[in-house]
């Protein structure tokens, strides 16, 4: 790689890395806030996030804990891709751009965003289900959504996987190619 396209990487890697982080933040920010509000008014808050059409009526404790967990799977998942993702960009501003490490790191967040694309559908349909649990009969339901925040972590899970392996057959013909030298 040129020193000017090296330095322009190194630069946006910085950049990346700091992107990261700062996600990495308003997602605990974000989970910090909707615990908070499920905890004070479950009810008023799940009517809003899963939308008006499906009453939610008397919510309990064990519901809000179910609920909490659930998609507490989402956030790990999610957490887990930017911190991959992260290291890989500190791996590529660090100059360490045809090795095996960078690579590894983009399928690994290529695979977290894709399990939390799946969970996501997941949680949602348990999510649903458990804020109108406590509904009379007649007044439960049961969502299965697929969305584009689903299309897009899939896509993106696809793209990383795909560059990933790229990088990795572009690692191996330049072993190959120095090999002959």
């Amino acid at each position: 790689m040129q020193n000017a396209n090296a330095d322009k990487l190194m630069k946006l890697s910085g950049m990346m890395q700091q992107l990261c982080i700062f996600a990495l933040a308003v997602l605990m920010i974000a989970t910090l806030y909707a615990v908070g509000r499920l905890t004070i008014d479950a009810d008023a808050f799940l009517s809003t996030i899963i939308g008006s059409r499906l009453p939610v009526m008397g919510i309990g404790a064990s519901q809000v804990l179910g609920i909490v967990l659930v998609n507490a799977v989402s956030v790990v998942l999610l957490a887990a891709a930017l911190h991959a993702l992260w290291k890989m960009f500190s791996q590529f501003a660090q100059g360490n751009i045809l090795s095996a490490v960078p690579t590894r790191l983009m399928r690994r967040a290529g695979q977290m965003f894709l399990a939390g694309a799946l969970w996501s559908i997941i949680a949602h349909s348990l999510t649903v289900l458990l804020a109108t649990a406590a509904n009379p009969q007649g007044e439960r339901s049961l969502s299965i959504a697929f969305g584009s925040q689903q299309l897009f972590a899939l896509l993106l899970a696809g793209t990383l996987f795909a560059v990933g392996h790229v990088l990795s057959e572009a690692i191996r013909l330049d072993q190959e190619n120095k090999g002959f030298v």
